[in-house]
């Protein structure tokens, strides 16, 4: 999206010709029309006076860039994730991350939002999200927002390890709590303290990715509608 640069001071002169000084687009910045002129738009008899005073203009309009962009609320991608695991247990969550991390791998340290809600069929088994954080929670992720994929598989050591509130043993999600654990032998729940060895799938199962971060699993189940805030509550 285009907008205007205005430098403090120019907004006479640029109302008066109808132009602003410059036009910030992506991650281009155009100047328009910048002229070594004095703010009242007389040019000065002295080329060298012209010359600098063009340039401060420019340093100027770069200044208000910056600060535009610094008091600017940064922007976040939001996407939505379903894990389906075995005997009708599934996971539907979010995960937050800034603009500025697309294309690399982000980890618990540089998200800014996750989520997950548990279910078996259409009965809920409950929720964790990152701000039910503590110190001694297990907590380990990685997504990769280049293939919009969690990396998969078990191990921490390439970075395929998954530890969202529950541990390798999947028994320390808290009571009442849920939590979801991807190690090397399987990927399985934790519900209210208990290890759901029931739930587990292979180590490597993708988890799908969906625009949709309300409703990334699919249609609400119609008895689970009294549930108020199914992910981000």
């Amino acid at each position: 999206m285009a907008r205007g640069v205005f430098p403090p001071g120019s907004e006479a002169a640029a109302n008066a010709l109808a132009l602003s000084p410059a036009i910030a687009s992506h991650s281009h910045l155009f100047l328009i029309g910048l002229t070594g002129s004095a703010p009242d738009g007389t040019p000065s008899a002295d080329p060298e006076t012209q010359f600098r005073a063009a340039f401060d203009k420019i340093a100027a309009t770069l200044a208000a860039l910056i600060l535009s962009a610094l008091a600017a609320p940064a922007s976040a991608a939001t996407y939505g994730f379903c894990w389906q695991g075995a005997n009708d247990y599934r996971i539907e969550g979010y995960i937050s991350y800034p603009d500025t991390a697309e294309g690399r791998i982000v980890t618990e340290n540089t998200i800014t939002g996750f989520g997950i809600t548990g279910w078996r069929g259409d009965t809920y088994l409950g929720r964790w999200s990152m701000k039910d954080l503590t110190p001694d929670t297990s907590w380990t992720l990685r997504f990769d927002t280049r293939t919009l994929s969690f990396p998969m598989g078990g191990y921490i050591e390439n970075g395929t390890y998954q530890e969202w509130n529950a541990n390798g043993f999947a028994n320390d999600c808290g009571i009442p709590g849920f939590g979801f654990n991807g190690g090397n032998r399987a990927q399985d729940i934790c519900v209210d303290g208990v290890f759901i060895e029931e739930s587990g799938v292979a180590p490597d199962t993708p988890l799908s990715i969906s625009p949709n971060a309300e409703d990334p699993c699919g249609p609400v189940p119609m008895s689970s509608l009294s549930i108020s805030g199914r992910i981000f509550g």
